[in-house]
């Protein structure tokens, strides 16, 4: 099974995705492990970015296509005015379709006030990622994420839920899916 978390920077993705795998022994394949060794080959949204997320994608999906039994998690923020970002998502999606792999798509999100608190951390400025409040709130403006309808699709609100409380919702989810 693939469980693709993605939402907007700071909603909670990577720390929902980090207690799920722990509770679901899942493989964790989080975006900024992929777009920093990228972003250490070239530069941010140049041709070449683009490309080698794809081909790097591809290598962990044919990983993932000898290894099937297992759970993986993937955490993006992919934008559905970007035709990269949905061609992003739709190579995973059509992957686990074509290896009839269960795809279960979450989107989380929350309000502004408090996506724009969560993103201005410590914890995200160590690890490179945005934390600039006012890119935030154009993000915001001018973006929604990409959330194709699938059959297995899950909407969280996690505005005022703490990652546990994310974390188990879609826990509870998956082990209804895998009841039938």
């Amino acid at each position: 099974m693939i469980i693709h978390i993605n939402g907007m920077p700071g909603v909670g993705k990577l720390t929902v995705a980090k207690l799920l795998a722990e509770q679901l022994n899942a493989r964790l394949i989080d975006n900024h492990l992929v777009i920093d060794l990228v972003l250490s080959l070239c530069e941010r949204g140049s041709d070449e970015y683009v490309g080698l997320i794809q081909k790097f994608t591809d290598v962990i999906l044919n990983e993932i296509a000898e290894k099937s039994d297992q759970l993986y998690i993937f955490t993006n923020a992919l934008a559905a005015e970007s035709a990269k970002d949905r061609e992003r998502l739709d190579q995973i999606r059509l992957f686990a379709s074509k290896n009839k792999i269960p795809f279960v798509q979450v989107l989380l999100s929350c309000d502004l006030e408090e996506n724009r608190r969560r993103v201005a951390s410590e914890n995200r400025k160590l690890k490179g990622k945005l934390t600039n409040e006012d890119e935030l709130e154009t993000l915001h403006k001018n973006y929604s994420i990409y959330h194709p309808p699938t059959e297995l699709n899950l909407k969280i609100d996690t505005t005022s839920l703490s990652a546990n409380d994310v974390s188990e919702q879609i826990k509870n989810y998956i082990k209804k899916i895998k009841e039938f």
